[in-house]
């Protein structure tokens, strides 16, 4: 635990010095041609490192890789490209530098204080703009890199890693990130709204995959970041991905979804009954991980400790399992961890897990701030073996354990293979939160309503 804090009067000028930043970017992004707003957009937030920095100057790495990019170099530049450097200098009379193949760089032609270099020209180059500078802001994610223009570095008397600088930029989305992530949303709700109702006993999951891969296409997505389609038994693995397995009336699917847009992803969960009609076991637990959901949802907001959300949703889970007779001491730590299988919520982006790792390492107590856009992703799982498993790793010491789970294996067996997450995609505004996945449903007269529906695929789906 840490103390809480409040912002000092430099963070609060920070915060409004990025606020002036990103309207103007806003407007430039509505009356400006799409090439030019979004270099005005990248040129931005280049801009917002820069006055972070203070002086001396930064040296930036493009380390893309086959099947990736380096997304910390893309979030500044919208280069992809591996073999690239950039060079900020914020005192300097040529502020901005890219080192290419090419040797050319548009942005030079909206803006007279930046230059294009050949790659092969750095070393050389880049010891004329270091020139009088002590402090050079490097990554530490690429060092690897660094040695090719060592004897540059060498002349200065601080190293510093920028890395958290551009994490802590990118925790709070940009008025042309939330429009790609809100298109994401949308292409992956509308995606699983046509599973949904496509679904049908003697399925295999994997079909619902390639559907699902299907929709997004259909959609000018480029893919997704993570694809789950869990049934029956798998639908009790927190991660599973989708298998040869047939679909069964009585399971239910666990879907995890994330459709891409522009580089930006979306991530939901749902959960569904392959009847189309929950039972009631699986409407239990539903309502149980539901109402855990809703209550987080609610307290989403700025200011709010995203600790004292994240107990809320734990919370209203260990309660419900208490009504349910699965929980017989709502304060027993044991018993609890026995039930939390995962986390809560983390940010989406540019990754899926966006920037997380950073935020995590932020001293102080972490609020929900405007910008941010986080999952909320409670979840129950009930595993056939989980019990026994549970059992035979005790000590000899830990009879209360034991007894607790014994004393609760009659009621544990009615919810055998029975999975349930839930996760929406939630922004934070100025005055509260936007569900960005309201798209799809999640309330159980809903998704029956919606299965009902005649699917779009037709019937050759079960032709094999």
């Amino acid at each position: 635990t840490s103390e809480d804090s409040s912002p000092s009067n430099v963070e609060k000028g920070l915060v409004m010095n990025k606020k002036a930043i990103l309207l103007g970017v806003a407007v430039l992004l509505s009356v400006s041609a799409p090439a030019s707003a979004q270099e005005e957009m990248y040129a931005a937030r280049r801009m917002e490192l820069m006055k972070s920095m203070g002086d001396g100057l930064a040296l930036l790495f493009s380390q893309s890789t086959p099947g990736s990019f380096d997304k910390p170099f893309f979030y500044l530049t919208g280069i992809k490209e591996p073999g690239v450097a950039l060079v900020l200098i914020p005192e300097g009379e040529v502020r901005e530098v890219l080192f290419n193949p090419s040797g050319e760089w548009s942005y030079t032609s909206l803006d007279p204080s930046s230059r294009a270099h050949r790659w092969e020209e750095l070393s050389t180059r880049l010891s004329v703009y270091a020139q009088g500078e002590e402090r050079a802001h490097v990554s530490f994610r690429n060092l690897e890199a660094l040695p090719e223009i060592s004897r540059v570095l060498s002349r200065v008397s601080t190293l510093e890693n920028i890395d958290n600088s551009i994490a802590e930029m990118r925790v709070i989305k940009d008025p042309f990130e939330i429009d790609l992530l809100r298109r994401a949303c949308q292409t992956t709700a509308e995606g699983l709204n046509e599973v949904f109702r496509a679904v049908e006993a003697g399925m295999q999951e994997e079909d619902l995959s390639v559907l699902l891969e299907f929709g997004f296409k259909m959609r000018k997505s480029p893919g997704y970041s993570f694809l789950q389609a869990a049934s029956g038994p798998n639908a009790t693995n927190v991660h599973f991905g989708a298998g040869e397995r047939y679909l069964e009336d009585g399971d239910v699917i666990v879907f995890d979804v994330g459709a891409y847009w522009n580089d930006y992803t979306a991530d939901i969960s749902r959960t569904i009954p392959v009847s189309g009609r929950f039972t009631k076991e699986q409407r239990e637990i539903y309502t149980v991980v539901l109402n855990s959901q809703k209550a987080a949802i609610r307290l989403m907001r700025p200011g709010a400790r995203i600790s004292d959300v994240r107990q809320a949703a734990e919370n209203e889970l260990i309660a419900g399992l208490h009504d349910l007779g699965l929980i017989l001491d709502k304060e027993s730590q044991a018993q609890r961890r026995f039930f939390i299988a995962h986390g809560y919520y983390h940010f989406i982006g540019l990754d899926v897990h966006d920037v997380w790792s950073e935020f995590s390492r932020r001293p102080g107590e972490k609020v929900y701030e405007p910008g941010m856009i986080m999952t909320m992703e409670p979840g129950l799982y009930f595993p056939e073996d989980r019990l026994d498993s549970a059992l035979g790793r005790l000590g000899a010491e830990e009879d209360e354990l034991r007894e607790f789970l014994e004393s609760i294996r009659p009621i544990y067996e009615k919810y055998i293979d029975i999975g349930v997450r839930i996760e929406d995609d939630v922004l934070i505004t100025e005055d509260g939160h936007e569900v960005l996945t309201a798209g799809v449903p999640k309330e159980i007269s809903e998704i029956e309503k919606m299965m009902e529906e005649a699917h779009p695929f037709g019937p050759f789906l079960l032709i094999r």
